[in-house]
C-alpha cells in the first residue's frame, strides 16, 4: 500500500532530513516494511510531505513499537500527523 503522510517538525527540516536519510534509519524502516519513495518540505505550511510504500497497514505501528524514541529524536510532532492512503 502507498500513503502520503504529512507532519510538522519540532527540530526543523534539516535535522529531520539528516535523521531520515541516515543508513541506520533507512534500515530500521525497511526492516519494518516501510519504504520511503519521496519527501519534501513546504515552507508556507511548515509541513513535510512523505510518500511511502508499506507492506501492510500495521507497518507504521511496528516501526514505532521497535523505535519508541523516534518521535523525539527526529523532531516529529505526533499530533500533526495526517495520512492519506492511496489506491492503486
Amino acid at each position: 500500500m502507498k500513503i502520503i503522510a504529512s507532519i510538522k517538525l519540532t527540530k526543523g527540516y534539516e535535522h529531520w532530513k539528516s535523521a531520515i536519510e541516515s543508513e541506520h534509519h533507512k534500515k530500521t524502516r525497511e526492516d519494518s516494511g516501510i519504504f520511503s519513495l519521496e519527501f519534501g518540505y513546504q515552507e508556507e505550511s511548515g509541513r513535510v510531505f512523505i510518500v511511502e510504500e508499506m507492506e501492510s497497514a500495521v507497518s507504521g505501528n511496528q516501526f514505532l513499537a521497535k523505535n519508541p524514541n523516534y518521535v523525539d529524536e527526529d523532531g516529529v510532532d505526533p499530533s500533526s500527523l495526517q495520512v492519506i492512503v492511496l489506491e492503486d
